[in-house]
């Protein structure tokens, strides 16, 4: 549990890019922040060449709590930031097509 704890130490999305790498897809996102505005650009594309998924939009600070979400509610995009890596959950609209998917861990490119 502590280890867990200790995950979310910078918890703020700090501007660079992560890289995410699944079974069957790879892809990346780049955080910017201007102006205490977070953005972010994400592409993932399946390995087969079957589906492909892009967000690029701006994200809002929910509780303070790692959670940054799209500022347009209807993208379902929900982010968790922690230190060194970002998780997005598998729920929402961020599957794309069939075989299409951002979902999942991202890691900051070192």
């Amino acid at each position: 549990m502590q280890r867990e704890h200790s995950a979310f130490i910078g918890a703020v999305p700090s501007p660079q890019e992560y890289l995410y790498r699944a079974e069957s897809h790879e892809g990346s996102m780049t955080i910017n922040t201007t102006n205490n505005a977070v953005s972010a650009m994400i592409s993932t594309f399946s390995l087969d060449g079957r589906g492909t998924c892009e967000f690029d939009g701006t994200l809002v600070n929910t509780d303070r709590d790692g959670w940054y979400e799209s500022e347009n509610p209807e993208d379902g995009i929900a982010i968790l930031f922690m230190q060194n890596r970002a998780e997005l959950p598998d729920f929402g609209n961020i599957l794309c097509g069939a075989y299409g998917s951002m979902a999942g861990e991202y890691m900051a490119r070192q």
